[in-house]
């Protein structure tokens, strides 16, 4: 589950990874997205338009540079930037409505930046425009979508769908691809939603005195019903993992480390970061917090890697809480088709719960020590060639050669050795 990077200096360092040793090919992978890498927009649930959540960036940037990854398609829908308001509250939760393909400037904004993060990665990855409304059972997917579907029957063997955003286009894929007797060419869904554990029956989780909601789920609880049916309906479906929202806290992004992408001399990295910092400045004035989460990233970590997050057959059930709509996932004593995929267990990096330093200055007060998982976020941004150039797996600086320097600006990053 290491980065390209990581395992250029893996190699340097004369050790190999199981993922060079090993026979298996890459597995196809579609990432589903409302990536918006820091747009000012208006999101779906309405509102002044304000910086966008710039995480699914860096899981893109992350997945694209995985090297048991191949990712055959990147689908780009609403969700964090949209040009009308969809959130309904609890009214009308599976209330279709027609997918809108009408001009959506914001929208083509996401999809372009979307098109420049697989740019930076030199990899020739198709990046579709997805639904801009919710999902519709009765209606036809939107261009994109029946697009990937395309995709999905050409690939070379199953392919596993990653959903960080709304359900929406998930929905889309297994109700055409259902619709052919084809679900057998999908072989897993992640979805990063749902409440589990204490969370478990609550609208949000908190965060000091501000309830966070469950944004992807809200979103589109339509579609979620609809892949729940399925589910319940059918044998063949593939496998459904749910990441929940509540349990994805790992990892702070802070200021200090993204002036350390900006010094890094990675281009890309540099206007990830750069992008990232109105988010970041959100989430430490609203929240009192010293940075923002990467829940995206969390979400691709346990698809990639599932042996390190404890897992729980569950049941999911909509519910309406407070006003607003809930997924709420229980512990099931049987079987159930339904896996939640909730909480890290690994015990050794890169997957850690240690203690973390990031080098002088120290970390601001209040980062916790579970801060490994922005750390491979940070070397997935770094591992992008960027302008187009060839990867260079290790050149953390960016100067051509894979040398001690990289290796010092590894250490600067990861934490003074012990």
């Amino acid at each position: 589950m290491m980065s390209r990077t990581i395992v250029g200096l893996i190699a340097l360092l004369g050790w190999q990874s199981p993922s060079q040793a090993g026979p298996d090919l890459p597995r196809n992978v579609v990432i589903c997205t409302d990536l918006s890498m820091g747009l000012d927009c208006m999101s779906v649930f309405g509102g002044d338009p304000m910086p966008a959540d710039p995480d699914d960036a860096w899981a893109l940037a992350w997945a694209l540079e995985e090297s048991g990854w191949n990712v055959v398609a990147v689908l780009v829908s609403f969700g964090n930037c949209s040009c009308e308001a969809l959130d309904m509250g609890c009214t009308g939760l599976t209330e279709r409505v027609a997918p809108s393909e009408e001009d959506c400037e914001i929208f083509d904004r996401s999809v372009e930046t979307a098109e420049w993060v697989v740019a930076q990665s030199s990899r020739d990855v198709p990046v579709l425009r997805g639904s801009t409304s919710r999902f519709a059972a009765n209606l036809p997917s939107p261009a994109g979508t029946a697009a990937v579907v395309d995709i999905i029957r050409e690939s070379s063997g199953p392919v596993t769908v990653i959903g960080i955003g709304p359900g929406t286009d998930p929905a889309y894929i297994l109700r055409d691809l259902e619709g052919a007797n084809e679900l057998d060419q999908v072989d897993e869904l992640y979805l990063e939603m749902g409440q589990f554990g204490v969370w478990a029956g609550e609208a949000g989780f908190p965060i000091l005195d501000t309830r966070v909601s469950d944004y992807n789920f809200r979103a589109d609880p339509g579609s979620v019903q609809w892949l729940l049916d399925l589910k319940a309906g059918n044998a063949v479906t593939p496998s459904l993992t749910l990441v929940p929202y509540n349990a994805i806290r790992q990892g702070i992004v802070t200021e200090f480390m993204l002036d350390s992408m900006a010094r890094s001399g990675r281009p890309a990295a540099a206007s990830i970061a750069e992008a990232s910092r109105s988010w970041n400045t959100e989430w430490i004035d609203r929240f009192g917090e010293p940075g923002f989460h990467l829940w995206d990233l969390v979400c691709c970590l346990a698809a990639a890697d599932g042996a390190n997050f404890r897992t729980q057959s569950v049941t999911a059930e909509i519910e309406c809480i407070d006003d607003k709509p809930a997924l709420t996932l229980t512990e099931a004593r049987g079987p159930t088709g339904i896996i939640s995929a909730y909480h890290l267990a690994g015990s050794e990096p890169p997957l850690s719960s240690t203690t973390l330093d990031f080098g002088d200055p120290p970390p601001p007060l209040g980062i916790p020590h579970q801060n490994a998982i922005t750390q491979i976020g940070m070397l997935g941004c770094m591992s992008l060639p960027g302008d187009g150039g060839e990867p260079c797996p290790g050149d953390l600086n960016g100067d051509g050669v894979v040398n001690a320097a990289d290796i010092g600006l590894l250490i600067s990053l990861w934490g003074a050795c012990p």
